[in-house]
């Protein structure tokens, strides 16, 4: 799975859940995900709220999809 489809995948599962704190949607997400530069990003990076976590996460999918689109014939 991309970083981009988790990111989708977990914002709508997150949508579902009424009432839930930002460090609950930070921990949910920091152990859902297996992109290992968000991982890295999250382990450097003060992530205290989900806004700066989407626009770490965004960053990083698309410095992904740069990469990747870079390296396609």
């Amino acid at each position: 799975e991309t970083l981009r489809a988790f990111i989708a995948r977990f914002t709508k599962v997150r949508e579902t859940i009424p009432r839930v704190s930002d460090a609950s949607i930070i921990t949910a997400f920091r152990q859902g995900v297996r992109d290992g530069k968000m991982l890295e990003k999250l382990a450097t990076h003060d992530v205290e709220t989900i806004t700066t976590l989407f626009a770490l996460a965004d960053k990083c999918a698309r410095a992904v999809e740069g990469r990747a689109w870079h390296l396609a014939p």
